[in-house]
């Protein structure tokens, strides 16, 4: 017998059935692809290599909308899954999750009866309803009956959990609680995981009273986690905090956000992912191995890599503790935990009947050694929220390399009222923000600045049992503001990061802080604790297309209006999708930049949970095209009627999706067409496009993105440069060069500074661009911007200058690499890019030197063109800019190059 305790966890399956009389859809061609992989992984990598779950937890949304025939493919789906593992139904335990509620249940009167509450009274009251209970119910019936008929377990629906009992397992030393819940009493209508949903205190009542505490574990599984719940529960979830070892949870399909403990370190709360999301998503398992002896654990994660078909260890989580990704937590020694002989623990069911589990003998997941800790030492999480709003560019980065002396798990998050409210859990809480008029800076829905009086901001924390709570602020701030405070706190004003450091020291390894520079409130219940273990720093880490890389935003300049108003419409279509955005400026003008800059804030800070999609609209030709690559972002390339399909089976999604350059359609013989498909997928999404020109839509909503002042276009400029400027040289810069002949155009102002060489005067600069390319431009030059939408000449005049200005300065090399990109106007991977220069090499070397002209292709060449703003780089997806990319044939002047790419464009599909 030994101690040690292994399961496999899934979640978030999303099962189809096939329709009747109907081809498969392409969703259920994608989600079978992945499924099937799913089951060889489980075989490859656990069962061939002798790592073997003593259990099996499904923790919700089995399958995708609650019908029963959904289900004859779940029970097929876990028939080979316990084929695979070798394991008896009575291993494997399944609770609901939203996905398994069948809407077509629920009616606009029902929602407005019995879903709506405040407190849990109202709860009890809706719960003990009994003409609500069984309405309540019946949106599971599918679910039940498939556990009965298929697991033997005869849940009574109004008793709402589906398991709570010890069970045994055979060869193993201990027995263990399982309490698996049902998160989905108030679920099925969109906006229900907003902290709309409840368990009721007569499920956590009934399902704790069966538990007995004669065991090794409490392990709790559910699907939704807590943040979805309503604020007045609280003090049940804290109770089953409480009684739990061990909670699963599913909902969450990003398996960054996996892992986490609540603020006693008393129970590890693990987030599956989800196994089944969309072929093209991260989809995700884990497997988790308990030492109960030591009560030390680890939990293994693997994600799906869509691109190989295969299914790997997920190596981006945890990587400061373990290359590969395994996430260790502790339980603490309790002691009224047990680990005896099976046999001397009553095993008799409470309401789901289930038969003693026995299993054999077999290996568990290897886990590597890890550093000895006293057994009473408790797991500490520490919570760091900061002010960064979207009208504000904050500077916290000195702190935050001080801050990564905790010596524990450290979550960032932004500093809101939102944000306090859902944080829970959390040892210490640290604020860094700014001070105005004694006033805090935090940031309001909208991401913009608002400021708030300190006992507002503590006022609203629901961590009230925190242990300490630390502001580091820019100034002091009035010590009256302290007075009637209620958690222990120390507010501090400027502070170096060495003077940080010094604090850490003091608090959390001498326990015991100095006076100086430092505001106190409550002091006497402030509770210092010594930190033990190492710094494990955890971002959101927000999922965007490859065309949208956070690097390319972050120095962003200017605009801060237009990102409060845009941010503000964003947001109001995200709550009510009664329409669309449209983000109408001139060419250059940073229409995209600035809907990138504000679709990272937004994913960073959780918006659009759901995902973000960007479509590229500049090169589709047809509606056919343009209907193709909208419906991709839905995994429906392959759908017979798009439309139809999203009728039927989607509801409303919490999605972005970014249409830019939709000029170039608007002038194609199917416009109307493309307008009607736009129209009707917008109440599906939040659907924001880029556009020279509006659509002309009753629905459109548009924001006109204005010219940069001058002042603003002076402060781009400076800033691309990075140096300073005398009177004469910012006098000659606004009014020759920047008004003159940039046109104040913000792509014409980077593309300038990003080429400009070092050292080169102003006023040459302003001689080059007037005599050696202003005056020599043609009507002809100026071809390459006829199909666009943009009229204002000088605003032509000042790209095309810009652009024949960079391209002057371009080495051979790079001017070999700006040809070649025009062939990929949708762009090309970096690694593709070397392939092509290896073959070319290749040719090199046969001996075919004169038909092919040499090619270097490197990565510090093609950084050298990113930082000229020649091309863009997107997470190694390789293109030149849009406007840029205009211009190849017009620059291109050396003849030997120029032959060469016409070589490459006649073998390009040999490549």
């Amino acid at each position: 017998m030994n101690n040690t305790l292994t399961w496999l966890h899934l979640s978030d399956l999303h099962l189809t059935a096939k329709p009747k009389d109907q081809d498969w859809t392409v969703k259920s061609i994608n989600q079978d692809t992945v499924i099937r992989s799913l089951l060889e992984a489980i075989d490859n990598l656990l069962i061939k290599k002798d790592i073997h779950p003593d259990l099996i937890f499904i923790t919700g949304d089995v399958v995708f909308s609650g019908k029963s025939d959904e289900y004859q493919v779940a029970e097929e789906f876990c028939k080979q899954l316990l084929t695979i593992t070798g394991l008896s139904k009575q291993q494997l335990f399944i609770v609901p999750g939203n996905h398994d509620v069948d809407r077509t249940e629920i009616k606009p009167l029902h929602l407005k009866s019995w879903y709506q509450f405040d407190t849990s009274d109202e709860i009890a009251e809706i719960l003990s309803d009994s003409d609500a209970q069984p309405i309540l119910l019946r949106k599971l019936a599918a679910f039940y009956q498939f556990s009965k008929d298929y697991l033997g377990l005869d849940c009574q629906p109004e008793q709402h959990y589906l398991i709570a009992k010890p069970i045994t397992l055979a060869n193993k030393a201990f027995t263990i609680n399982l309490l698996g819940l049902n998160s989905n009493l108030f679920a099925g209508y969109n906006g229900d995981d907003k902290q709309k949903l409840a368990f009721g205190l007569y499920q956590i009542d009934h399902a704790l009273q069966s538990l007995t505490d004669e065991t090794a574990l409490t392990l709790a599984f559910f699907h939704h986690p807590f943040s979805c719940f309503h604020p007045c529960e609280v003090s049940l979830q804290n109770r089953l905090k409480q009684r739990a070892d061990l909670i699963l949870t599913g909902h969450l399909h990003d398996p960054s956000n996996m892992s986490q403990h609540d603020s006693a370190g008393k129970t590890v709360i693990i987030g599956a992912g989800a196994s089944y999301e969309t072929r093209n998503s991260e989809n995700s398992f884990n497997v988790g191995k308990l030492d109960l002896d030591t009560g030390e654990g680890k939990i293994q994660f693997y994600k799906y890599l869509e691109k190989s078909h295969r299914w790997t260890k997920n190596t981006d989580v945890n990587l400061d503790e373990d290359d590969e990704g395994r996430f260790p937590f502790t339980i603490p020694v309790r002691q009224n935990r047990i680990v005896t002989s099976a046999a001397q623990v009553d095993t008799s069911p409470s309401v789901c009947e289930s038969p003693t589990v026995k299993t054999e003998s077999t290996p568990a997941l290897p886990l590597p050694p890890t550093s000895p800790a006293s057994a009473t030492t408790l797991a500490h999480k520490i919570a760091i929220l900061t002010a960064n709003p979207i009208d504000k560019q904050y500077d916290y980065s000195e702190h935050e390399k001080a801050f990564k002396k905790l010596k524990c798990t450290v979550d960032y998050f932004y500093l809101s009222y939102d944000t306090l409210h859902e944080l829970d859990g959390y040892d210490y809480l640290i604020i860094q923000s700014k001070l105005i008029k004694n006033k805090i800076v935090i940031e309001d829905d909208g991401l913009k600045s608002r400021t708030v009086p300190l006992k507002d901001l503590t006022d609203n924390i629901v961590n009230t049992d925190t242990k300490g709570l630390f502001i580091f602020l820019d100034q002091p701030i009035n010590s009256t503001e302290l007075n009637a405070l209620s958690l222990p706190t120390i507010v501090f004003p400027a502070l170096s990061k060495s003077e940080i450091e010094t604090f850490i020291f003091q608090a959390f390894t001498k326990l015991a802080i100095s006076d100086d520079n430092k505001l106190f409130a409550n002091r006497e219940t402030l509770r210092l604790e010594k930190l033990v273990g190492c710094y494990q720093e955890h971002r959101h880490k927000p999922h965007l297309p490859n065309t949208i890389d956070p690097k390319t935003t972050r120095n962003y300049v200017g605009r801060i209006t237009d990102l409060e108003n845009i941010c503000k419409k964003i947001t109001d279509l995200r709550n009510q999708k009664n329409g669309f955005l449209t983000l109408k400026g001139a060419g250059g003008i940073g229409k995209t930049h600035t809907i990138k800059k504000l679709t990272v804030a937004l994913a960073e800070r959780g918006f659009f949970t759901d995902g973000i999609d960007f479509v590229d609209c500049e090169f589709i030709s047809d509606y056919k095209l343009f209907e193709f690559n909208v419906a991709s972002t839905f995994n429906l390339e392959q759908a017979i009627d798009v439309k139809a399909h999203i009728q039927q089976y989607y509801d409303v999604k919490d999605r972005l999706l970014i249409l830019d350059n939709v000029e170039t359609l608007l002038h194609l013989p199917d416009a109307n067409q493309i307008k009607a498909f736009l129209n009707f997928i917008c109440d599906y999404v939040t659907v924001v496009v880029t556009s020279r020109e509006l659509l002309g839509l009753d629905c459109e909503q548009a924001y006109e993105l204005r010219r940069f002042t001058t002042d603003e276009a002076l402060a781009l400029f400076i800033g691309g440069i990075e140096k300073k400027l005398s009177a004469s040289d910012q006098k000659l810069l606004r009014e020759e060069i920047l008004e003159t002949f940039l046109d104040n155009n913000p792509l014409a102002i980077k593309i300038i500074t990003d080429n400009l060489p070092r050292g080169k005067d102003f006023a040459a600069l302003k001689q080059e661009l007037e005599i050696d390319i202003f005056q020599k431009l043609t009507d002809a030059d100026m071809t390459a911007f006829d199909n666009h939408a943009d009229t204002n000449i000088e605003r032509k005049k000042s790209l095309y200058a810009s652009i024949h200005f960079s391209y002057r300065y371009l080495s051979e090399d790079e001017k070999m690499i700006f040809e070649l990109l025009s062939l990929f106007p949708d762009g090309i991977h970096m690694e593709n890019l070397k392939r092509i220069s290896e073959v070319n090499r290749q040719k090199m070397r046969s001996g075919d030197k004169e038909s092919i002209h040499h090619l270097c292709i490197t990565e510090a060449i093609i950084n050298s063109l990113d930082k000229k703003s020649v091309i863009e780089n997107n997470n190694g997806i390789i293109r030149l800019q849009s406007i840029v990319g205009k211009l190849p044939s017009k620059s291109c002047s050396n003849a030997t190059i120029c032959k060469s790419i016409t070589k490459m464009r006649l073998n390009i599909i040999g490549f």
